[in-house]
């Protein structure tokens, strides 16, 4: 089964951990295809976050998956950091991709 994944939850946060640990358990037992950060996960590729960006950089390199973070987010979120094996795409990109797989999970951002 082809899956893909949807994280809009804060870097850092409870949830955003749990995706990545999901995403793991995930890419052992299905072919995990895509993973789109979007919303507050764009944070992701801030500085402060270099550590859990390398993490979800290895997890995509071992398990052969695309990461993917939304245009718009990018765009707001205030770096001229280069970032390695993650490619910038819109919503209707997103959309185009996961409709090639058979599941999309999401991870939304936590209410304040």
């Amino acid at each position: 089964m082809k899956t893909a994944l949807l994280i809009a939850s804060s870097a850092g946060t409870h949830p955003h951990r749990h995706a990545y640990h999901f995403a793991g358990a995930l890419a052992k037992q299905t072919s995990l295809q895509l993973i789109y950060f979007a919303g507050r996960s764009v944070d992701l590729i801030k500085p402060e976050y270099a550590p859990l960006l390398l993490q979800w950089q290895e997890l995509a390199r071992d398990r052969e998956c695309c990461l993917y973070l939304c245009s718009n987010g990018a765009a707001a979120t205030a770096t001229s950091a280069a970032v390695e094996d993650i490619e910038i795409i819109g919503h209707a990109t997103w959309i185009a991709l996961s409709s090639e797989v058979d599941r999309v999970f999401s991870f939304p951002d936590a209410p304040l």
